[in-house]
C-alpha cells in the first residue's frame, strides 16, 4: 500500500545511517509516524484484529533513472506504541534490526556448556616448568633465655654421629610437588663403633631418619649453607643419601674429607644438586672429629645460631588433554542466545588484506572450568567482552552484512580500496576529531596475582602503558582484553583440576591460547623466542602486548608517531623475539587523519557498501578522503543528504 501522501509529519521523519564507534554502519528510522486517511483506517483495522501482535512493515523506496523503485529502508511498526484519534493514527518504528538488538543485549553475560561448543580436537597441555621451594629449620636442644640451640657430645663413648632435628615449615612455594615429600628429620645419636671407613672411625650407620623422600625421579637442589654454628671447627657436616636398600652414602664430601676436616666439610659448603630416584632419601648429619684428637676433652658442644635451610626443584606437572572452543563457535553461540529462533550467524575473516592472520587462526579459547576439569564445565561471556577481546588482541571490529555479524580487521573498513569521487557538495565543514586524541595508551590484559611465591614474576601478558607525546589533553585509550592470556594463570588453574569443591575468582574467566593444529590435537605454540624468563616452557608470547600494538598499529599511528614506554604490570625486562618489553615503539602509516568533515550533497544518495566506502572530494583546491561516520536524510526530501565523514589517510 503506497502511503506517500498519507503521512502527516513527513518532514519530521529522518533516516540515519551511523557508524557505532569504529565498527560498521547501521541504519535507524527516528520519530513517531502519524498516518492519516486510508493508512490510518488500515492500521486501526489490523490492530482491532490482532492487537499488539499485529505485524505491519513500513518501507521507503527511491525511484532511480529508469523509474524503477529501489528499497532504501524497511522496518516493522511497533504496536506497543500505537495510538489514534479521529484524524490520525500514530506509531513508532520497531527498531528491531540486528544492531539495535545487539546493543540492547551486548552487556548480558551468557552461560554455555563447553560440551556443546568444544572442538573435536583437544589441547595437549604439557605444562610450564615451575620452581618449587621448601624451607626447613635445624635445631638442637633449647637453652633457657637464649635464641640459639646447642648439642653436647660425649667424646669418651664416643658420640661419633649426630643426626639433628630438621623441621619442615609452611614457608616456600610448593606448587608442583609430585616428586618429593618432606618430613621432620628426627634427632638421633646412633651407636657406632669400629673402623668400617678404614680411616679410624665408623661410617654413618643411621638409615631410619631423613628429611626428604623422592616419590618420582627428579633433580633437586639442597642448600644448607646458611646454617651457622659456633664451636664447629672439630666437626664435619655432610648431606647423605639413603638408597632404596637402606645404604647410607655421603654426597657433599667423602669420609676422607671428614678425616682432614677440609673445606668440603664446612657448614657453608653444604650445597648439592643432583637427581634422586624414586624411594631414595636425604639426610643431614654432623660428624664429631674430637675423639680422633689425642688430647680431646671429655665433652664437646656445638651451638646452632641459625638453622634455616631449604631445597628447590623444578617440576612441570602432568600432561592434560583440555577442551578448546574456537572463537567463531563462541560468537555463534552468543548470537544464538541474543537472536533465539532467528537465522543470525557470525563469521570471522582470518585474513588481513589477503594475508592469513596466523595469530587469530591459531587462537583457541579455553574456559577456566575446562582447565580445572570440572564435572560439567561452562564458559561465560557477553557480546561486549567478545568484541573487546577481538579489538584489543587482533584489531578486529564487526560489521553487519544481511544476517551475518562479521568480524574483520579494522583496516578492511578504513581504506581507499572502495573509493568513489564526488563533486558539487555544499555546507562543507572540517573540524578536529578531539575524540581521537590520546595522551597515553594502555594495552594488554588485566593484572593477576598468583600463589606461586616467586613464580609468576616472569609473566608478561598483563598490560603496558605508553605515552603518545600529546600534551593538548589528558586522555587515555584503553585496549584491555577481558579474556586472559597469562600462562601462569593457566598453570595455577591446571593445578586445581578435579577440585570441584573449591572455587576461585578465575572460575568464570576465559583464556586465549595460541596453539598449532595437528591431525589429532592442538599443541601449545612456543615458536617465539622469549628471553629473561625462568623457563623456556612458557607460552602465549604471540599474544603479548607488543603484538597487540602491531595488530592495532595503523589506528594507533593516527595519533602517535611514537609510543614511549611508561610502565608495565608484567615483567618489563623480558625480551620477546629480540624486542625488549620496555622499549619505545616507532609507529607506521596512519589509518585516520586528524579530523572529521561534513557536507550536504544534492540529487543523489549513495547506493554502495557504506561499511568500507571511501568518499573523496575536493573543496577550495584541497582533496579530502573519508569513511562514513553518519548519513541522514528526511523523508520529505531524499535528494538532500547530510554526510559526516571520518578523515582517512
Amino acid at each position: 500500500m503506497d502511503v506517500s501522501d498519507m503521512i502527516e509529519n513527513l518532514s519530521d521523519i529522518k533516516i540515519t545511517y551511523t557508524r557505532t564507534g569504529l565498527n560498521g554502519v547501521t541504519r535507524k528510522c527516528g520519530s513517531t509516524i502519524n498516518f492519516i486517511f486510508s493508512a490510518r483506517d488500515k492500521l486501526i483495522g489490523v490492530y482491532e484484529s490482532k492487537g499488539i501482535n499485529s505485524v505491519v512493515y513500513f518501507s521507503i523506496s527511491q525511484i532511480i533513472n529508469n523509474w524503477d523503485f529501489v528499497e532504501l529502508f524497511k522496518c516493522q511498526l511497533d504496536f506497543s506504541s500505537f495510538s489514534y484519534d479521529s484524524y490520525t493514527a500514530s506509531i513508532s518504528c520497531l527498531d528491531n534490526d540486528i544492531e539495535s538488538i545487539l546493543n540492547a543485549n551486548k552487556g548480558t553475560t551468557y552461560e554455555f556448556f563447553v560440551d556443546e561448543l568444544k572442538n573435536d580436537k583437544k589441547l595437549n597441555y604439557d605444562g610450564v616448568i615451575i620452581r618449587n621451594e621448601k624451607v626447613c629449620i635445624l635445631s638442637g636442644e633449647t637453652v633457657e633465655g637464649e635464641s640459639y640451640t646447642r648439642k653436647e657430645f660425649d667424646n669418651m663413648v664416643p658420640d661419633w654421629w649426630w643426626i639433628p632435628y630438621i623441621g619442615t615449615t609452611d614457608s616456600g612455594s610448593e606448587i608442583h610437588n609430585k616428586s618429593f615429600v618432606f618430613q621432620d628429620q628426627s634427632e638421633s645419636m646412633p651407636s657406632a663403633s669400629g673402623d668400617n671407613t678404614g680411616l679410624g672411625f665408623p661410617a654413618n650407620p643411621c638409615n631410619t631418619s631423613w628429611f626428604l623422600e623422592c616419590l618420582r625421579d627428579n633433580t633437586i637442589t639442597i642448600d644448607f649453607s646458611s646454617i651457622e654454628f659456633s664451636g664447629s671447627n672439630q666437626f664435619a657436616y655432610a648431606l647423605f643419601k639413603i638408597d632404596t636398600k637402606g645404604v647410607v652414602q655421603p654426597l657433599t664430601c667423602g669420609y676422607s674429607n671428614m678425616l682432614s676436616l677440609d673445606s668440603n666439610t664446612r657448614p657453608n659448603s653444604i650445597k648439592w644438586t643432583g637427581q634422586l630416584k624414586k624411594g631414595e632419601k636425604l639426610q643431614y648429619a654432623v660428624f664429631n672429629h674430637n675423639p680422633l684428637n689425642e688430647t680431646h676433652a671429655d665433652l664437646s658442644s656445638l651451638r646452632v645460631n641459625t638453622g634455616e635451610c631449604g631445597a628447590s626443584w623444578d617440576e612441570r606437572g602432568d600432561n592434560y588433554k583440555i577442551d578448546i572452543v574456537r572463537p567463531v563457535t563462541l560468537l555463534n553461540a552468543i548470537l544464538k542466545k541474543i537472536f533465539p529462533g532467528k537465522d543470525i550467524t557470525g563469521s570471522i575473516i582470518e585474513s588481513v588484506v589477503g594475508i592469513t592472520n596466523d595469530r587469530l587462526k591459531n587462537s583457541c579459547l579455553v574456559a577456566a572450568e575446562s582447565i580445572r576439569e570440572m564435572a560439567t564445565p561452562r564458559i561465560y561471556t557477553s557480546f561486549s567482552k567478545f568484541c573487546e577481546y577481538m579489538e584489543a588482541v587482533y584489531g578486529y571490529v564487526y560489521i553487519i552484512d544481511g544476517n551475518d555479524v562479521r568480524f574483520v580487521h579494522r583496516s578492511e573498513l578504513f581504506s581507499t580500496d572502495n573509493k568513489i569521487v564526488i563533486g558539487n557538495v555544499s555546507e562543507f565543514n572540517y573540524s578536529v576529531a578531539s575524540d581521537r586524541i590520546y595522551s597515553s595508551v594502555q594495552i594488554g590484559y588485566e593484572k593477576q596475582d598468583y600463589d606461586f611465591g616467586n613464580n609468576g614474576s616472569d609473566e608478561f601478558n598483563f598490560n603496558n602503558t605508553y605515552t603518545t607525546g600529546c600534551t593538548i589533553k589528558d586522555s587515555k585509550l584503553t585496549l584491555i582484553s577481558p579474556y586472559r592470556a597469562d600462562c601462569y594463570g593457566f598453570v595455577e588453574l591446571a593445578e586445581k583440576r578435579n577440585q570441584d569443591s573449591t572455587t576461585t575468582d578465575s572460575d568464570q574467566q576465559i583464556f586465549i591460547v595460541c596453539a598449532i593444529e595437528h591431525e589429532s590435537e592442538y599443541e601449545l605454540d612456543r615458536s617465539i623466542d622469549v628471553q629473561g624468563t625462568y623457563t623456556y616452557s612458557i607460552f602465549n608470547a604471540k599474544l603479548a602486548p607488543v603484538y597487540m600494538i602491531e595488530a592495532n598499529m595503523a589506528y594507533l599511528s593516527s595519533f602517535a608517531g611514537k609510543l614511549t614506554f611508561a610502565s608495565s604490570e608484567g615483567n618489563s625486562d623480558i625480551v620477546i623475539d629480540g624486542r625488549k618489553v620496555n622499549s619505545d615503539i616507532d609507529m607506521g602509516s596512519s589509518m585516520f587523519g586528524n579530523g572529521n568533515f561534513s557536507f550536504t550533497m544534492e540529487n543523489t544518495i549513495i547506493d554502495s557498501n557504506l561499511n568500507s566506502l571511501c568518499i573523496e572530494l575536493s573543496n577550495q583546491g584541497k582533496t579530502y578522503k573519508g569513511s562514513i561516520k553518519s548519513l541522514e536524510f528526511s523523508l520529505s526530501n531524499v535528494e538532500a543528504v547530510k554526510y559526516e565523514l571520518i578523515e582517512i589517510k
